[in-house]
């Protein structure tokens, strides 16, 4: 249940900071450090076509997000709605 008046933090009223385990921010990983990883462990890669998705996917330790739109101009649309979600998530 949620308290009157209060809101989730998907509302944007306040943003956490994402950490990993060791309580650091967590950073993008760059292409390198996704090759650096082959034989390593498994990348985690997900979908996600709207701001709440893709801030849970954050929040959950994915790698990477993928998304798309049906055309150029609904691309760029989901993509910033990712971003704003996802914003440390490659």
């Amino acid at each position: 249940l949620i308290a009157a008046g209060s809101f989730p933090l998907w509302y944007g009223e306040q943003k956490s900071n994402l950490c990993c385990q060791d309580n650091k921010p967590k950073k993008k990983l760059t292409v390198a450090e996704l090759l650096a990883l082959k034989g390593k462990r498994q990348i985690v890669l997900t979908t996600a076509f709207d701001e709440w998705t893709a801030r849970a996917a954050e929040e959950a330790g994915v790698d990477m997000i993928l998304a798309w739109g049906s055309c150029h101009e609904h691309s760029k649309f989901v993509i910033e709605a990712v971003r704003r979600g996802a914003p440390n998530t490659l």
